[in-house]
Formats: C-alpha cells, sequence, structure tokens
C-alpha cells in the first residue's frame, strides 16, 4: 500500500543523484511511498515497475542496482526473500504514528528507529494538550504540537496520560526514541525571544533530569502564556490578575483559545459604550467560568448577556441570593412606580 512521504528541495541538487538518468532519478524519489516505516520494501522490479511505470518501457532491476552502486539503497536478502533497504530514511521521513511497524528484517548492520506505532486517541489528545496548556514543554512553542511518549513505546512505555506530554515537532524529533528529555529553562528562551521579536525556537537536550525537575518545567510552560501575556490598554491588570486567581479556585485553568475570546469579546463590547472590566469584575463576584457582557432589563437594573461562546454562568448559592434580592428590589420599585 502506498504512503505519504516527504520530498525535499535536496533531492534535486545531490551530486551523485543527478548523474542517474532522469528515470532513475524519478522512482528513487517515488521508492518511500512503498518502503514501511523503516524504509524497507520487497526487491521485486515487475512489481515496482507496475506501481510507478505501468505505461513505460524500463528496466528497474537496472535502475535498482544504479541507485545502489551510488549509495542510495541496499539490496538484500534474507531468508531467502530478497529486500530493498532505503538508506537515510529516517533521516529524511517522519512516518505516522500509527503506521504499523515494519515486518522486513534490517539488513545486517543496519540500526532501525526504534520507533513503535501506538495508539494516542483524538480525546487523549486534546485532553493532554489543555493539561500542557498548549504549549511545547521543551521551548515553549505553540505551533505544530504533538503528543510524545516520555518513556518511549519501544523501552516499556504505555499510552497512559502520565507518560505523555506536549512537544512540537522540532523538539519531539530532537528528543527521538530517548528517554533523556529535560530542557533548557523554557521561560528564559521565551523572554529572549520575545525580546528580539522572534518566535519560539527549540532548545538543545540535556543529559537528564530529576522528576521534580520535570514537574517544574511542566508547571512553567502552563502558566507561562498567562505569564507573558500583554494585556490589552483597556484591560485593568488588577482586575484581569484576581479573573485569573478565580478561575484557579474553581479549577477552570484559562487556554490561549479562551483568553484571546475573551479579550475579542471586551474588545466588542467596548466599542458599544460597555465597560468591560466591570464584566470581569461581575464574573469575579460570582465565580462565572465565562466573561458576559452588561445589558440594562427593563426594569433599569442590569443583568448578563451570553458571552460569543455560548458558555453559561456558573450558578453558586451567593450568585443566586444576590440575583433573587435584585429582583425582588427591582419588583418593589415597579410597583411603587405603578402606585
Amino acid at each position: 500500500m502506498a504512503r505519504s512521504r516527504n520530498i525535499k528541495p535536496g533531492l534535486y541538487k545531490n551530486e551523485y543523484l543527478v548523474e542517474l538518468p532522469f528515470e532513475t532519478r524519478l522512482m528513487f524519489a517515488g521508492l518511500p511511498c512503498f518502503a514501511d516505516r523503516e524504509g524497507r520494501l520487497e526487491d521485486r522490479p515487475m512489481k515496482i515497475k507496475m506501481e510507478m511505470f505501468p505505461a513505460d518501457n524500463l528496466n528497474v532491476d537496472e535502475m535498482l542496482s544504479a541507485l545502489e552502486s551510488k549509495g542510495f539503497i541496499q539490496r538484500y536478502e534474507s531468508d531467502g526473500i530478497r529486500y530493498i533497504q532505503i538508506l537515510n530514511f529516517i533521516k529524511h521521513q517522519n512516518p505516522h504514528h500509527k503506521e504499523i511497524a515494519s515486518c522486513i528484517p534490517a539488513p545486517d548492520g543496519h540500526k532501525d528507529s526504534g520507533a513503535v506505532p501506538s495508539e494516542v486517541t483524538p480525546g487523549q489528545r486534546q485532553r493532554i494538550l489543555d493539561r500542557d496548556g498548549h504549549v511545547c514543554l521543551s521551548c515553549g512553542s505553540t505551533e505544530a504540537l504533538e503528543i510524545d511518549h516520555i518513556v518511549p513505546v519501544s523501552k516499556g512505555g504505555t499510552s497512559e496520560d502520565t507518560n505523555l506530554q506536549t512537544l512540537c515537532g522540532n523538539c519531539n524529533a530532537t528528543k527521538g526514541n530517548r528517554h533523556t528529555r529535560s530542557y533548557n529553562e523554557p521561560s528564559t528562551s521565551r523572554q529572549r525571544n520575545k525580546q528580539s521579536g522572534q518566535r519560539p525556537t527549540c532548545t538543545r537536550l540535556k543529559e537528564s533530569v530529576t522528576s521534580k525537575e520535570v514537574k517544574g518545567i511542566k508547571k512553567k510552560a502552563r502558566t507561562s502564556f498567562l505569564d507573558e501575556l500583554e494585556l490589552p490598554d483597556f484591560v485593568d491588570p488588577k482586575i484581569w490578575a484576581d479573573f485569573v486567581q478565580m478561575r484557579k479556585e474553581i479549577k477552570k485553568k484559562l487556554t490561549p483559545t479562551a483568553v484571546k475570546q475573551i479579550f475579542k469579546d471586551m474588545a466588542a463590547w467596548k466599542a458599544e459604550g460597555d465597560d468591560p472590566n466591570q464584566s470581569l469584575l461581575n464574573s469575579i463576584r460570582g465565580s462565572w467560568q465565562g466573561v458576559f457582557q452588561q445589558k440594562e432589563n427593563n426594569h433599569g437594573t442590569t443583568g448578563q448577556k451570553r458571552n460569543s461562546t455560548g458558555a453559561t454562568p456558573i450558578s453558586t448559592p451567593a450568585s443566586r441570593g444576590k440575583e433573587a434580592a435584585a429582583r425582588l428590589q427591582a419588583n418593589r420599585e415597579a410597583l411603587a412606580a405603578d402606585a
């Protein structure tokens, strides 16, 4: 079965590959699509021809030999069956984590990636991302995030939540199939990137790390986006700090996506003439998860609109009591006005 693979620009400039005929170069670019996750496939020239050149009169066996002579592939035999190993396959390819393991024996002297496919469900992936604050625990990047096994599956690791962490694609590739995954202080690198205007970059792996250090790194990574958050000019820093603390107390920690939506809503309310900081204060007093726009009702008192996410306030005994008292007072004022 053909698989999706990468083609890098350097392929067309390789000084050894350009010496080969055009059709041989074309075949080499396509071979990874028919190889397993370790870069191996059966050495069956006619089958390869039918997969790649069904309408062309080409000698694929000679083309494979030409690639081998230039050091791009290795043709070998195991238990009477001939195979092909694409050399440096792992260096240039990143097989999907669900792709099945290779069932073809490796040639003598070849070192496999050691990767073992594992199942991480979509729900589990989202849970780990939420837990880790949607940031790479190594460099703090928020792009191209992947779920990494702390202890590799090939070394006995499981797919339990406690053995999973969030890394960006670059950090995950750098870590590879190792259990050494301590990182430089993420806050330092992110602060340096922030001052220079650069985007987060991956940091180098250290040799070892204690479990206490790992917990500290994860905690910093989860809270760093709030620590370094630049508040809009219409948001009072003290009120915002109280809101963040309230969210922690009700065990509804903020995520980058939630913060972005809150600021977007508050900007719209300010444009309509409302005080967005008052909305924050109301959420703090009522221990509400969401932030809601002020709205004047028919009795001249203020209530809450739903926010753009459709979230509803978290009701508490204290907030229900306040709301009941406000309604009672409004009714009394209405009766007095009618009289």
